[in-house]
């Protein structure tokens, strides 16, 4: 029995990833063929169909100023300048640029020719954040911001926060400037994409995350339960675990950079709030619920070993700035990907102890990973891809765990 459940779930996974195989493949096919691109500062989209295709990416080559801020009308009247080019979506750390090679802080101007077919209209742009400051301008109008963009660290103000905003008085050619300055996180530029298209399209766009966050509701409510259990039954402290796993993960939803709500928090400090950030992040609570589920099945040595260091990572945001704790996101991904594996090995041992519901925890696990990964690749790749299979796969490995730990204090 135990042998066909494996051969099942083997398939599975062949499946799942063949299907994400499949899914690359045609979507890169699709797009190469659909999607302008800028090179050497102008994108051409007076022949791309907004109507039909509903939005694109401003991504592709941009002219580009470093340790420089020039401002619109300036560009008419500044003599002999010499732009290097970069490509956007990007940051700008380890990029050569004359003889040498950019680091982090630093500030910089962005210019893009946009082309548009003169009967365009009801159109409107998207920008999630930029690292970690920006100013953004149309046509020599400022239509979005994020923080306060200066040239010095005592002026500069750090923010993050989405804008979405609607384009008046575009013409066929338009030229699209950005000022973006960072002397705060560890990468600096534009990280995120650009997008233009139809209004309806891309608040539909946004309606459609905003249902997807409804996962937030989930978990609070989901934490709020267990954390009722626990003081009912005072000596399990599972349900106080997974109760903090449900409120952190929550609020890691609500104070990322990429969140809608962000907006709401404007008057909090961005540094504090990265930090908040970060510390929630690297609380390691997930071990401790693993533990408390397969105690007998753990190795005691990693457990602590991967315990000390998230607690180290934590220490270290807790005492440096946010340019250099901010470095520490790279460690934190490598030790989610080893405690991924060691999870499912833990599982994989209490299956074949015919531990009760491990095959069911195993099957979410993956699933959960899987979707995670899927997200990654497809939403950095194709902008027009407004679901998020991340939700899915959490809100399915919460409740997995949720119908565990209740099945197993019911009986």
């Amino acid at each position: 029995m135990l042998k066909l459940i494996m051969l099942i779930l083997g398939r599975f996974i062949k499946f799942t990833l063949l299907f994400i195989f499949v899914i690359l493949i045609a979507s890169c096919l699709k797009y190469q063929k659909q999607i302008p691109e800028a090179r050497d500062g102008v994108i051409d989209l007076s022949k791309f169909d907004f109507e039909k295709m509903g939005f694109t990416s401003l991504s592709g080559e941009y002219e580009f100023y470093w340790q420089e801020i020039i401002f619109p009308q300036e560009f008419e009247t500044k003599e002999k300048l010499s732009p290097e080019f970069i490509y956007l979506p990007s940051v700008w750390n380890n990029k050569p640029y004359k003889g040498k090679t950019l680091k982090g802080p630093g500030y910089a101007t962005f210019r893009l020719k946009l082309i548009l077919n003169s009967s365009t209209n009801s159109l409107a742009m998207y920008i999630k954040n930029f690292a970690t400051s920006y100013r953004l301008y149309l046509n020599g109008i400022l239509i979005a911001t994020n923080g306060i963009v200066s040239e010095t660290e005592d002026r500069y103000k750090p923010h993050f926060f989405p804008n979405l905003v609607f384009l008046e008085n575009l013409k066929p050619t338009n030229y699209l400037v950005i000022h973006i300055a960072n002397f705060s996180y560890y990468q600096g530029g534009a990280w995120n994409k650009i997008l233009i298209g139809e209004k309806e399209k891309l608040i539909e766009m946004l309606n459609k995350k905003t249902i997807f966050s409804t996962v937030i509701i989930a978990l609070i409510i989901t934490g709020f339960f267990h954390l009722s259990l626990y003081f009912l039954r005072i000596n399990e402290k599972l349900f106080l675990y997974f109760a903090l796993f449900c409120f952190l993960a929550s609020i890691c939803f609500l104070i990322n950079g990429q969140s809608e709500f962000r907006r709401f928090l404007s008057f909090v400090d961005w540094k504090l709030l990265e930090r908040l950030m970060f510390i929630l992040l690297y609380i390691p609570i997930f071990p401790l619920i693993i533990e408390k589920l397969f105690p007998e099945l753990i190795n005691k040595k990693f457990h602590n070993i991967y315990i000390l260091f998230q607690l180290f990572l934590i220490g270290f945001v807790l005492f440096t700035p946010t340019y250099i704790f901010t470095h520490t996101l790279t460690f934190f991904h490598v030790s989610t990907i080893i405690l991924s594996f060691y999870v499912i090995y833990i599982i994989s041992k209490a299956l074949k102890a015919k531990y009760e519901n491990s095959i069911f925890l195993l099957l979410n696990v993956i699933i959960f990973f899987v979707f995670i990964l899927t997200d990654i690749i497809l939403m950095n790749q194709f902008p027009d891809i407004n679901f998020s299979l991340s939700y899915i796969g959490i809100i399915s490995f919460t409740f997995s765990l949720h119908y565990i730990i209740a099945a197993k204090f019911i009986r």
